[in-house]
């Protein structure tokens, strides 16, 4: 610990006592350090030890720190991490019941023996300079991504709510989105009018372009009014906010507000400048963790509990009560079933139907999520059984383009 750290805690801490830096260690510093002992002791005129004081009556025990029982499943983890060999991205796995993490990996991963032996300095330097693995980046809880076409199951949900759509809502694609002149391309292959469940089964860009309109224009000439009561919503699933989770490191990611475009284009911003956020691109971005989060809730039709990584603290359940609170959604419970039978397309005859599986079955959504330093990255979100979810699984590839292929 240096001064700073010991100013934060000056009754515990002095100079020469080690704290946790990073990860659990620093969430849970103090059940894992325990309490300091005391002993006092009678001294003579030379300051030679006498004995005890009052016969060691003020004397303090030391308590040893407490053991931590994590939620990850070991074997799943041990997958994660595997699959994540000479790839960057990440891979999240929840209980959508009681949001324990199950998996939590990044790659490209670190050996741990690179912080030991004779050469750690320079190996540790190592890794700090490569920006672009970016090793001791952890991309799972830190890394911001576009989350792509998973989005439109978030889309589809606010636009209910908000009453802007039903279930007769129908648009027609023709290829894709016509767009200042250009067309936001789609490959969905319906040139027929299509509703909800069929676009979310083809994943059809121009159908949430449209559905994203009509959330912008919910109030007409005022957009940014219409954007706060959509961020509104999106906050509710834990986008665009801290997680208030017990992870030491995260980021909040980004649900733009109407002062954002008001910034950017003045007062009188024109709906069609915020189209493709209806895609999950434009200004969103997410961390795998929330990308879980929110396809949790989608699971649980509207609630979810706060995504965490400690279940027992010295063998009884983490006492902590932001974990036992059943967090509820802006959306009500009856617009979920038409997203959900989407999910549900999504493999039996949509874009992850060669992802079928024959041993359970699965809602899900793939995305290609266009960035502008290179490849696609591709993502992949899953909840299965279909009926009674157990498992909730994100994964996201960096530049490995469709999320039915490396992700899915």
């Amino acid at each position: 610990v240096n001064e700073a750290y010991i100013k934060r805690d000056s009754l515990y801490y002095l100079p020469g006592d080690i704290a946790g830096m990073n990860g659990i260690e620093k969430a849970y510093e103090k059940e894992l350090r325990g309490e300091k002992g005391m002993k006092y002791i009678q001294k003579d005129i030379k300051l030679r030890n006498v004995g005890p004081y009052k016969n060691g009556e003020l004397d303090k025990e030391v308590v040893s720190g407490k053991d931590l029982t994590l939620t990850i499943d070991y074997d799943l983890q041990r997958i994660a991490e595997e699959m994540l060999v000479n790839k960057r991205g990440a891979i999240v796995a929840l209980d959508p019941n009681n949001g324990e993490i199950l998996a939590l990996a990044t790659g490209p991963d670190i050996d741990p023996n690179l912080f030991t032996g004779p050469n750690k300095t320079k190996n540790i330097y190592q890794l700090q300079v490569d920006s672009m693995n970016m090793p001791m980046f952890d991309r799972s809880i830190q890394a911001a991504y576009p989350p792509g076409s998973p989005f439109k199951l978030m889309t589809a949900l606010t636009a209910y709510q908000m009453k802007v759509i039903n279930d007769s809502t129908k648009f027609t694609c023709r290829g894709g989105f016509p767009y200042g002149g250009r067309k936001i391309g789609c490959h969905c292959g319906t040139f027929w009018p299509i509703g909800m469940e069929k676009a979310i089964e083809k994943s059809c860009n121009n159908y949430f372009s449209q559905t994203y309109l009509k959330i912008v224009n919910k109030y007409p000439g005022n957009p940014s009014k219409s954007v706060d009561e959509w961020k509104e919503i999106m906050n509710s699933f834990g986008a665009g906010v801290f997680m208030n989770n017990d992870l030491a490191v995260g980021v909040k990611g980004l649900i733009p507000s109407g002062a954002l475009y008001e910034k950017r284009y003045g007062k009188k911003w024109r709906p069609i400048q915020a189209v493709f956020n209806g895609m999950g691109q434009g200004e969103i971005l997410m961390t795998p963790l929330q990308m879980a989060n929110f396809t949790a809730a989608i699971a649980n039709e509207g609630w979810y509990f706060t995504p965490h990584i400690v279940k027992a603290i010295d063998g009884k359940p983490n006492p902590d009560q932001r974990f036992k609170e059943k967090k509820q959604t802006m959306v009500e419970k009856k617009y979920f079933s038409v997203v959900k039978k989407g999910m549900f397309d999504v493999f039996t005859s949509g874009t992850a139907r060669m992802l079928k599986s024959k041993d359970f079955t699965q809602l899900g959504k793939t995305g290609t999520a266009q960035v502008p330093q290179g490849k696609d990255n591709s993502i992949f979100v899953l909840a299965a059984p279909a009926d009674k979810p157990k498992i909730v699984v994100v994964s996201v590839i960096e530049h490995a383009g469709f999320g039915a292929t490396w992700a899915g």
